[in-house]
């Protein structure tokens, strides 16, 4: 979440770069240290091995006495980020006439924007196919809504009473052994079970549809009932 910095200005612990600092201000001893661009890379596990984090930049780059303060029996496997960072701070430039600056590396401006910051939380995430499978074909809008609001778990089943302290009946009123859920009605109930392996494995005798299926609706009936309707 953005913090409010001395300045007034909103920034993030997790998503904001130092541009060349100030070297009295800026202190070495974070898991990001200064490099020659501006921007920072992350050297935690060195650094966390160093004895004094509280030193500027300026007095740790001073006649390299950051690597004085690395504790004793540094650790061989950590050799190579070591090297990556004295490499780095080899081309560091430090101009002690500009001041510190922070900006946000999610917008091309470098000021924070709470859409940017909305938009970090779906980073990684996959887009479902659902939403289009219930809204784009053809369907009375009463049903597509109650598809809706089935795949947000949103109907109102005696689970979702039972939360807000509402009458409800508990039981599902098919099979009347289990609590009434959205997924219960729809995947478990053994009723329900039974019209799917009806719908994929006899569908002469599913009239009420208007048409015969064909060979693929019935194979995907089939795969559907293996996937979700088998009793355990």
């Amino acid at each position: 979440m953005p913090t409010q910095g001395r300045s007034g200005r909103l920034h993030s612990c997790h998503s904001q770069r130092s541009r060349s600092a100030r070297p009295k201000n800026s202190k070495f001893g974070t898991p990001r240290p200064p490099t020659s661009s501006g921007e920072q890379t992350d050297f935690h596990r060195t650094l966390h091995r160093s004895r004094r984090k509280n030193k500027s930049v300026a007095m740790a780059l001073n006649d390299h006495r950051w690597v004085h303060d690395m504790r004793r029996n540094f650790p061989p496997e950590l050799l190579p980020e070591f090297l990556h960072l004295w490499r780095t701070l080899q081309t560091v430039v430090l101009r002690p006439e500009t001041p510190d600056k922070i900006r946000w590396i999610l917008t091309t401006d470098g000021c924070y924007s709470a859409a940017s910051a909305y938009h970090l939380h779906f980073e990684g995430q996959t887009r479902s196919i659902a939403p289009a499978m219930i809204w784009s074909p053809w369907a009375p809008p009463k049903c597509r809504v109650f598809a809706w609001l089935l795949l947000q778990n949103r109907l109102w089943c005696a689970d979702r009473l039972q939360r807000r302290q509402c009458p409800n009946s508990y039981f599902c009123p098919m099979c009347i052994r289990n609590l009434e859920t959205s997924w219960h009605l729809f995947f478990e109930c053994p009723f329900t079970r039974s019209i799917h392996y009806t719908t994929a494995l006899e569908p002469q005798q599913i009239s009420w549809l208007g048409k015969p299926l064909t060979p693929t609706e019935s194979r995907s009936g089939i795969s559907f009932a293996d996937q979700h309707c088998r009793s355990p």
